[in-house]
């Protein structure tokens, strides 16, 4: 019966769709000015939370001894918290919320990555950061079983009038053991679908004493 009940189950979340609109940002599309910003597009999903910090280092932002960490993070998506679904659930079947069906764009150009994803879990929010300064992007995967992973936080400094793509990608190590890590790529190419390069990055290291400083690979 269990084995009944579970195949059901699957017939039900199969037939559902995680199709996404595109929702123009006006206010942050107003921000642009391809002289002195720049713009990225973060990937997130209700399992991979993601946000940015503009104009920060990893010192200036982790070791702030006012605000402290999380302070000045700006998350990708903000969820209704009073949005109720089916049997008073705060997610639909498939563990999402509205906000999770809509990718608020301000007209960084289609790359593979955004056509892969239009029926995935993964969305994506799009944003001006500025140039010439050092931004930290954070993601994280928490699922509700208990599985997570934090890779660190990376850090770069974007170029002006330069679009870039951030996303959580994992790696294997080895038949039974993966590990995380924060992707970086720049756009390129005058076609309607942009070519991605790796961009190289720091990241934010921790002295396991609560303190972090930046580390160049």
């Amino acid at each position: 019966m269990k084995w009944i009940m579970l195949a059901a189950g699957v017939l039900i979340l199969s037939g559902c769709s995680y199709n996404k609109t595109n929702v123009r940002n006006e206010t942050e599309a107003a921000k642009y000015d391809p002289a002195t910003t720049a713009r990225i597009r973060i990937y997130s999903s209700p399992e991979k939370l993601a946000g940015f910090v503009p104009g920060k280092t990893c010192e200036a932002y982790h070791n702030h001894p006012v605000n402290g960490e999380l302070q000045g993070m700006i998350w990708t998506r903000e969820h209704d918290r009073n949005q109720r679904y089916i049997l008073w659930r705060d997610t639909d079947l498939l563990g999402m919320q509205a906000e999770d069906y809509r990718n608020r764009v301000i007209g960084i150009p289609a790359t593979a990555h955004t056509e892969a994803v239009k029926t995935d879990r993964l969305g994506y929010d799009e944003f001006v950061i500025p140039a010439n300064q050092p931004v930290l992007v954070k993601i994280m995967y928490v699922e509700q079983n208990g599985s997570y992973c934090y890779p660190p936080d990376i850090q770069f400094v974007p170029k002006a009038g330069q679009d870039y793509e951030a996303s959580l990608e994992f790696h294997k190590q080895s038949f039974i053991s993966s590990k995380c890590s924060i992707d970086l790529v720049a756009l390129s190419g005058a076609g309607s679908q942009q070519e991605t390069t790796p961009v190289s990055t720091s990241f934010c290291g921790n002295d396991g004493h609560g303190r972090y400083f930046t580390v160049t690979p």
